[in-house]
C-alpha cells in the first residue's frame, strides 16, 4: 500500500490478499445495504443479520459482488457494525458518500469504491 498518492491519478493499492480483496467487497455490500432508510431498518431490525445482507449482496449489479458472504468480513468489524443504531449507520452512511464525493476513496479491483477509515 501507498500512502499518500504523490500525483494526479495516484491511487492507494489495497493488498492483493483473496481475503483482504473479500472482506473489501463484502463491505461494498454492506454499505449498499445501509445507503438508504430502509436498508438500515431492516438490517437494525434484522434476528439474521446475514439474511439481510445476502438481500442486499443478490441485488448487486456486480458478479464480484454477489459471491460474497457476511462472514468474509472480519468478525470484530462486522461485531462493531452490528453493534450500531439506526442513526449512526445513517451517520457511516453520509460520512462514506461524503468521503467518496470528495474523492477520498480506496480502489478495490473489480470493483469499487471502499471509505478510508
Amino acid at each position: 500500500m501507498t500512502i499518500p498518492p504523490t500525483g494526479p491519478g495516484d491511487r492507494i493499492k489495497v493488498s492483493e490478499d483473496p481475503i483482504i480483496l473479500e472482506a473489501l467487497r463484502a463491505l461494498e455490500v454492506f454499505k449498499a445495504l445501509i445507503s438508504t432508510d430502509e436498508g438500515r431498518e431492516r438490517f437494525r431490525a434484522a434476528d439474521d443479520k446475514r439474511a439481510e445482507f445476502n438481500r442486499e449482496r443478490d441485488r448487486s449489479p456486480h458478479k464480484t459482488l454477489r459471491r460474497v458472504e457476511y462472514d468474509d468480513i472480519p468478525d470484530a468489524s462486522r461485531s462493531a457494525l452490528e453493534a450500531l443504531s439506526t442513526e449512526q449507520l445513517q451517520a457511516l452512511a453520509e460520512v462514506d458518500a461524503a468521503f467518496v464525493a470528495d474523492g477520498l476513496w480506496v480502489h478495490v479491483p473489480s470493483p469499487g469504491f471502499l471509505m478510508i477509515h
